[in-house]
């Protein structure tokens, strides 16, 4: 969408309108620049900033996790046994740890690439989880306003909301 109007207000002059073709041509140039020009320099300015990418894990690091994963499961087994965790809980903190424990695993093997995926996994996974619960809540939300029961003010601001955090997700 960057330069849509701009390129539509260059197109939209008349034919007869002195140097027009210049106009739209410099109106295409100053898109493109803007375009590739903050995308090349994206990678620059976040070295620039001290963005960096996720840290990988040295081996050293990597059994330290592991160690503490352990314990941290270790507990959640105490937990369990004295029924002071929900099943669902437990599960997924259990599932969270199995992750860690998978990195670590990957890490300490030198594995790079296996890391970063089990790095990345639960975070895809969330994703594309709330992505489509999103989904499922836009979908009632216009039921309930087809029905007559939401009115157009509220069934806007709950849209606004759930395009941010789908924006957020994509992001």
């Amino acid at each position: 969408m960057r330069g849509a109007i701009s390129l539509a207000a260059a197109l939209a002059l008349d034919e007869s309108f002195p140097q027009r073709e210049l106009l739209i041509f410099v109106t295409v140039g100053v898109i493109a620049v803007t375009l590739v020009g903050q995308g090349l320099t994206l990678a620059p300015l976040m070295r620039l900033l001290g963005i960096e990418r996720e840290r990988e894990w040295s081996p050293d690091e990597a059994v330290a996790r592991l160690e503490a994963a352990q314990a941290a499961l270790d507990r959640l087994d105490e937990l369990e046994r004295e029924g002071e965790i929900t099943p669902e809980r437990l599960r997924r903190m259990r599932e969270l740890y199995r992750m860690r424990f998978r990195r670590c695993m990957a890490v300490i093997g030198g594995d790079a690439e296996e890391a970063r995926a089990a790095a990345r996994e639960p975070v895809e996974r969330y994703s594309e989880l709330r992505r489509d619960l999103i989904g499922v809540e836009r979908d009632a939300l216009l039921g309930l306003r087809n029905e007559g029961r939401l009115k157009p003010d509220i069934w806007r601001e709950i849209q606004r909301d759930l395009d941010l955090e789908e924006a957020r997700l994509l992001a």
